[in-house]
């Protein structure tokens, strides 16, 4: 009798057969996955890239109401990074470095936007109340400024990474 004719040959083929499809299914699940969570993350910058007029508008108004010696309330509606925070831990390595870097980037300039602008009307209160700066208007006037030239610039990361032509953002010797 061959080998190919005993019971116990086929049982062996049927598992490693079962195996390897298996495996190759996992495999293509997980680069499914990755692929999807990669688009979720690409979705959620171009939503952002749309609030960043709105918080550009918004730091306008409250400068100009500042260099006026008037205060405006500059809470608004946070940037979106919830796909961002709950991915990037799994699709970071599938990224080259110039797309981690540049999201790194983007996403923590758009949360430090979110941080200034909420904390902006009790600080400069606090600030005014302790009287800690003789100018304290100018102060957040030129905190303002940089804070919209940094968001332009992010609206130009967010533009160039989208095409896919990420900007080297990082100083490297």
């Amino acid at each position: 009798m061959k080998i190919y004719e005993k019971n116990e040959f086929w049982i062996i083929v049927a598992v490693i057969v079962g195996f390897l499809l298996s495996t190759v299914r996992g495999f293509f699940e997980n680069r499914w996955s990755l692929y999807k969570k990669r688009k979720a993350i690409k979705s959620e910058l171009q939503t952002n890239k749309g609030l960043i007029p709105q918080k550009i508008d918004i730091l306008e108004q409250a400068k100009n109401s500042l260099e006026m010696k008037k205060l405006l309330p500059t809470t608004s509606v946070h940037f979106q990074t919830y796909l961002y925070d709950s991915y990037i831990g799994e699709v970071g390595p599938s990224f080259c470095v110039l797309n981690r870097e540049n999201l790194h980037i983007i996403y923590e300039t758009l949360k430090g936007t979110d941080i200034s602008l909420d904390n902006f009307y009790k600080e400069f209160l606090e600030l005014r109340a302790s009287q800690q700066l003789d100018d304290s208007f100018q102060t957040y006037i030129n905190m303002f400024e940089d804070i919209i030239d940094s968001l332009t610039r992010t609206k130009g990361l967010i533009d160039d990474y989208l095409s896919g032509n990420p900007r080297i953002v990082t100083w490297k010797e």
